[in-house]
């Protein structure tokens, strides 16, 4: 291991990203979830923009947990 993996600035700042990850993970899927249920319930069509909107959600919930979780950047 080099002396970069170790680094605890690094370390500090991908946890954070990756509590930012699971807070849009779970507001994605709640999100979605309901706005799904109550368009299914009412049929209103201005639930599509929740769904997608949760959906939006999820996938940046998706990107920040792969930015937490990749690599550091390699230094030679």
């Amino acid at each position: 291991m080099n002396a970069q993996s170790r680094d605890p600035d690094i370390i500090v700042k991908r946890a954070i990203v990756g509590v930012f990850a699971i807070v849009a993970l779970v507001a994605g899927a709640i999100g979605f979830t309901s706005c799904l249920i109550a368009f299914i319930d009412t049929g209103h069509p201005i639930l599509i923009v929740g769904i997608v909107g949760s959906l939006a959600g999820l996938v940046a919930g998706l990107y920040f947990a792969r930015l937490a979780m990749s690599p550091p950047p390699r230094s030679f």
